[in-house]
């Protein structure tokens, strides 16, 4: 894997291109899920432009190989060709204001690069998942401090809580599922009542923070040409009544609604998280699946 980072960029994105159409001959399952998560989110959408966005979200899926590779191993030299990064003067200001920072973004294929581009002007903490596999683990933790300070387990709220006072900047995602009791229900695309945590609110209110959004259609756009590759990033402050949760989870699902003319880079081969847990008057969550 390492060394497919030294191959050309133009190169790399070609051949992801290709595994990523492969990948849709051997793994039927996934190709399935991913259909019917553009069919939840995007009714609207003609059989034929759902069929289009399917074949390019694998195809994005295959290109985030190498962007992973990039991102855990390029020089900080490499990645500064292929960057720009906007509006981090709101992340300064509220630092030099003496708050933490919530970087709120969204998972999605590029967010490997995402973070070590956002490292190299202010390097902060990253929440993960810790990997089962030690050698996955050794690799991701290894890739991911190339240009930030740490990495907090997804269940260490006090750590969460200390880095955010002291002050710094905490990537955070929320789309994610952690059952019922930690969720409400919004919508998200077309879809009426998506489980969307509200953990962000409970951080931000511990931690005496900020809530920045890292709006979807900047994660998203990724162009690869002969000479560049190039993401670009918009980061803008939201106010936020920490007695209302739903400001925030709205703000996420909204952040992602915008992308839609670019959401072939969203992770699509599993089952949505933000659509998996149902409401309890869906007697048959299965059937989002049917």
């Amino acid at each position: 894997m390492r060394l497919s980072q030294l191959l050309p960029l133009r190169q790399q994105m070609r051949l992801g291109k290709a595994i990523g159409r492969l990948a849709m001959k051997l793994v039927k399952g996934r190709v399935n899920t991913a259909k019917r998560n553009i069919e939840l989110c995007f009714p609207q959408m003609s059989a034929a432009d759902q069929a289009v966005l399917l074949t390019q979200n694998f195809e994005e899926t295959g290109k985030a190989i190498f962007d992973i590779a990039n991102a855990w191993w390029w020089p900080d030299s490499k990645v500064q060709q292929h960057m720009t990064i906007k509006g981090q003067a709101h992340v300064e200001q509220t630092l030099a204001a003496g708050q933490g920072v919530i970087l709120f973004a969204v998972h999605c294929l590029p967010l490997e690069m995402g973070a070590r581009i956002f490292g190299q002007f202010q390097p902060g903490i990253g929440v993960y998942r810790p990997h089962n596999n030690p050698l996955m683990e050794y690799l991701q933790v290894n890739g991911r401090l190339r240009s930030n300070k740490g990495l907090v387990a997804k269940r260490d709220i006090r750590q969460m809580v200390r880095s955010l006072r002291s002050p710094d900047v905490i990537w955070y995602t929320a789309d994610q599922d952690f059952g019922r009791s930690s969720a409400v229900f919004i919508p998200f695309f077309a879809v009426p009542d998506a489980a969307t945590i509200t953990g962000a609110t409970t951080l931000a209110k511990l931690g005496k923070a900020k809530v920045l959004p890292l709006p979807s259609s900047a994660t998203m756009m990724i162009t690869a040409t002969a000479l560049k590759y190039r993401r670009h990033w918009t980061i803008s402050p939201v106010r936020m009544s920490l007695k209302t949760p739903n400001v925030v989870i709205k703000s996420s699902n909204q952040s992602l609604i915008v992308i839609a003319p670019n959401i072939c880079g969203y992770i699509a081969v599993s089952k949505l998280d933000q659509i998996k847990t149902t409401p309890l008057y869906i007697s048959n969550p299965c059937t989002r699946w049917q």
